[in-house]
């Protein structure tokens, strides 16, 4: 009888025993979940830093060395949240011709005050480059409190149409061109431009040989390209075979088309075998009344 009670409390107490055991081991658990739960609630800098420092002091780091690595490593995070450093200079910088500067400083005006870490680069960029004129923006923090600003203006070489004009590099952007009457006009496909303005400056070249100027190139729906030049004489090319044409322009122009070119009104190429001229009506009248006199003295 003693054995069978010894044996029932050994029992009893090795459960008592086993049941401390498992609470202790969920208390730990759960005390490790709520640890993770409160770190994973904290911002990510924070966590990062608390990290940091337990490796620091593990390591036995001299105080002094671990207030500045502290204040190093943690000062751009807390900058970035709040309004230190703030912008004291924006330098605005390019030159200008077209753009006006009071309407870029205007733009930039908010960013003043702002924090140096905070500030939005990517949308002082995308603000400015909006503008019109304006190529190219770049942008860039000079520490403790400025920002400079780097702005290139668009070089227009050309007119598109009534509302647009052509830079340099082929962009086609908005701008009344009524202003702009000194450029020559290049007109086409828009997804051409590229194409035409290079085909404008080779035309140029041919034909400033000569001392005349391409005031305008304009190719419409059907491919067909038509010139003006020296703001007097237009030439129909057609769609086909232009470089040969235009060789074959170049070669009588001198003799035959120069004595004449105040007369003339278009000259046509779409001809398989050469080329037609138009006069202008008051040349015709003229013409006409000689040619009469000329038989009623005969």
């Amino acid at each position: 009888m003693t054995n069978l009670i010894e044996k029932f409390t050994s029992k009893a107490a090795d459960k008592r025993v086993r049941n401390k055991t498992d609470s202790q081991t969920k208390a730990a658990a759960k005390k490790k979940t709520q640890a993770k739960k409160k770190q994973a609630e904290q911002p990510l800098e924070f966590i990062w830093l608390q990290n940091f420092l337990h490796l620091l002091v593990t390591h036995k780091v001299k105080a002094g060395l671990l207030a500045v690595l502290v204040m190093i490593f943690s000062l751009p995070m807390v900058m970035a949240k709040t309004q230190w450093l703030p912008i004291e200079k924006i330098i605005l910088s390019g030159q200008f011709v077209q753009l006006k500067t009071d309407v870029l400083e205007k733009k930039l005006k908010p960013y003043l005050g702002k924090g140096f870490f905070s500030v939005d680069i990517k949308e002082i960029q995308a603000s400015l480059v909006l503008q019109p004129w304006i190529a190219k923006v770049s942008v860039r923090r000079v520490w403790p409190d400025q920002i400079n600003v780097s702005v290139e203006e668009k070089r227009a070489v050309a007119r598109w149409d009534d509302m647009n004009l052509l830079s340099d590099r082929a962009v086609i952007f908005k701008q009344e061109s009524s202003m702009f009457n000194h450029l020559p006009k290049v007109n086409g496909y828009r997804e051409q431009s590229g194409e035409l303005l290079t085909r404008y400056g080779k035309l140029q070249k041919q034909f400033s040989a000569l001392g005349l100027q391409v005031n305008e190139l304009n190719e419409d729906g059907k491919g067909a390209t038509n010139l003006l030049i020296n703001e007097q004489i237009r030439i129909n090319l057609g769609s086909e075979n232009n470089e040969q044409k235009i060789k074959h322009l170049l070669a009588v122009y001198k003799k035959q088309i120069q004595p004449e070119s105040e007369h003339i009104r278009y000259i046509d190429f779409r001809y398989s075998n050469g080329f037609a001229i138009a006069w202008k009506e008051n040349y015709l009248q003229q013409r006409a009344k000689t040619k009469k006199r000329g038989n009623r003295n005969v």
